[in-house]
């Protein structure tokens, strides 16, 4: 890195962001014998190789540049399969999707633009589910399962209750005098009415106007146990959560994890379809982690045994190779195996996947500001995502970054410095600040010199703001910027900056961990060589699944605060008072 500023012009954003290859309306060529299209070249991209089953694709532009720019943004990225994002987003997205006003039948007319729905009833089946007929295409459908009566209802909302308060599954069995199947009938049962009901209040975003919403994402990891004694190796899962900082609300709360496919059917499909011939985004099931994918993860441990021609190549190629696969982020090593039942996503597409979701949920929000982990990937998933929006300006994106793994006299002295240092500044005492609402207005005026030298930054700590403001969740706390936030005042980047944090949805991971028992961290010891069983931990990764959408639900609308009463439901107008549990588990009969 130079030590001399860098001008404004140097630091500009790309003609070319956010345009796609399709957009383009040029074909990329790429190095490929068997491919039937035509080897036109773009003036804009080119593809080249970057492992052995890997292609990235990089902006020329950002390439011209790049060697007069220390501080050019990343000019490479893998590709990816647009089909494989697609899929797995209607899968995380398919609770929001209600029978009676979407055909199933993706090649129907009702799908076009302006389209009517012909959507009607068409009676019942013999058990009294509704069926429904689409007047494009004449195809029938059923409704959502009618829920059979379960015996004893009288237990279900103590059920509830002890599934989100740590109790284990067998103690449940005790004292409710279950047997294991009986167990899981009422969880799924469960399961499926707070699905119901969380769709039903989350569509009703799409009918209200949000001015701004602040967002934070963060990714957590968890590790289900293995079923064979003498194969002891673990299966690791990444959850990738989005919370509203002003609310806590919870919006959407992923896995990687899909359990509705069959390995052994999908292995069968994809050696017939010879898969494992192909690069990785043109592979029909390309979402899916295939055990040959894994294989040779296990035999290339290191990224740079995954590089063709190593030795060959430049500092400044080996540097773009080494970050495009990183860009992945995923660790699949000889301690790891798949799952046994369903199969691993690729996290990738799972990122992708959630911000969908997400960019769906916040369709009516004017404008969306999200403070990311710096997670790998959340960055680059993010830029491609919210593209349209980034050049709209109605988003933005910042990194977040605090020390983590403190004990807690460490915090304590970080945050009686920070008082001190606010103190010092502002001439009062912390206590007179903050009870006369003026400590933000003092925070956010000694972040300003830092917030103007990130605009023109002489390294790449400059392009960091430190938080002054004392914390005990975050201590040490920065912030960066990702997109372009210069045709914003001072004090407006300096308020953004100021409000930036994770501590929406790190406290949404905490209460998990703690209130439910199949999520708590589980214990490694150094002699065990990788290996981790605890004894909460689930066989099946699937109720990972299960049991992460029955807290978001319990913790969004039944969970209040200490400090105001309120739930976070209640912060973002999605309901107006505490949820009872009852009118979740029986959704469906309450007048709405």
């Amino acid at each position: 890195a130079t030590t001399s500023k860098i001008s404004e012009e140097q630091l500009h954003y790309c003609q070319q962001r956010g345009l796609s290859a399709e957009e383009a309306v040029q074909y990329l060529h790429e190095k490929d014998k068997t491919a039937n299209r035509p080897a036109k070249r773009s003036d804009i991209y080119m593809i080249s190789d970057v492992g052995k089953d890997e292609s990235a694709i990089k902006c020329k532009a950002c390439l011209a540049e790049k060697p007069n720019d220390p501080f050019r943004r990343n000019v490479f990225n893998q590709v990816k399969s647009n089909k494989a994002a697609y899929e797995e987003y209607r899968r995380v997205s398919r609770y929001l999707e209600r029978p009676d006003v979407t055909c199933p039948n993706q090649n129907c007319t009702s799908h076009t633009q302006n389209a009517k729905s012909k959507i009607k009833k068409a009676g019942t089946t013999k058990a009294g589910t509704q069926r429904y007929r689409c007047g494009h295409c004449n195809k029938s459908w059923t409704a959502d399962r009618s829920e059979k009566e379960f015996s004893r209802p009288e237990i279900n909302k103590q059920f509830f209750k002890q599934l989100v308060s740590k109790t284990p599954f067998k103690r449940i069995i005790d004292i409710y005098d279950l047997s294991m199947p009986a167990l899981y009938r009422r969880i799924d049962f469960i399961h499926r009415q707070c699905l119901r009901f969380v769709a039903e209040r989350e569509q009703r975003m799409s009918e209200k106007t949000y001015d701004r919403m602040y967002l934070c994402t963060d990714s957590q990891v968890q590790i289900s146990n293995w079923t064979d004694r003498k194969i002891k190796k673990n299966s690791e899962f990444y959850c990738i959560g989005t919370a509203d900082l002003r609310s806590g609300y919870v919006l959407a709360f992923n896995i990687n994890y899909d359990g509705d496919v069959d390995p052994s059917d999908v292995e069968q499909q994809a050696f017939l379809r010879g898969d494992n011939q192909k690069k990785r985004h043109d592979r029909h099931f390309a979402r899916l982690w295939l055990q040959h994918e894994f294989e040779q993860n296990k035999v290339h441990s290191s990224i740079i045994e995954q590089i063709p021609d190593w030795n060959n190549l430049t500092v400044d190629e080996r540097k773009d190779a080494v970050a495009a696969l990183k860009s992945s982020s995923e660790d699949y090593n000889a301690y790891k195996q798949l799952p046994h039942k369903g199969m691993a996503v690729h996290n990738e597409y799972s990122i992708i996947a959630h911000l969908l979701l997400v960019k769906q949920l916040t369709r009516n929000v004017e404008k969306t500001r999200f403070y990311l982990d710096q997670d790998t990937g959340l960055k680059t998933w993010y830029l491609a995502v919210f593209a349209d929006l980034v050049k709209q300006r109605r988003s933005d994106a910042f990194h977040v970054a605090f020390d983590k793994g403190l004990t807690i006299d460490e915090r304590n002295r970080i945050y009686g410095q920070c008082k001190k240092d606010v103190e010092a500044f502002s001439g009062f005492a912390f206590n007179l600040l903050a009870k006369n609402q003026t400590l933000k207005s003092v925070i956010a005026q000694m972040m300003k010199p830092a917030v103007a030298n990130a605009q023109n930054p002489s390294t790449q700590d400059d392009c960091w703001v430190k938080t002054p403001s004392p914390s005990m969740a975050e201590p040490n706390k920065k912030v960066s910027a990702i997109t372009d936030i210069a045709n914003l005042d001072l004090d407006h980047q300096a308020h953004l900056y100021r409000i930036g944090g994770l501590h929406a949805i790190d406290r949404f991971f905490s209460q998990i961990r703690r209130k439910v028992a199949m999520f708590e961290r589980p214990i490694s010891p150094s002699s065990n060589a990788h290996r981790v069983w605890y004894i909460y931990s689930p066989y099946n990764p699937r109720m990972y699944l299960v049991l992460g959408d029955i807290f978001r639900v319990y913790y969004n609308y039944c969970q209040k605060s200490d400090k105001d009463g309120e739930t976070p439901a209640m912060r973002l107008g999605l309901a107006r008072g505490i949820v009872p549990i009852e009118q979740i588990i029986y959704h469906g009969r309450y007048q709405k």
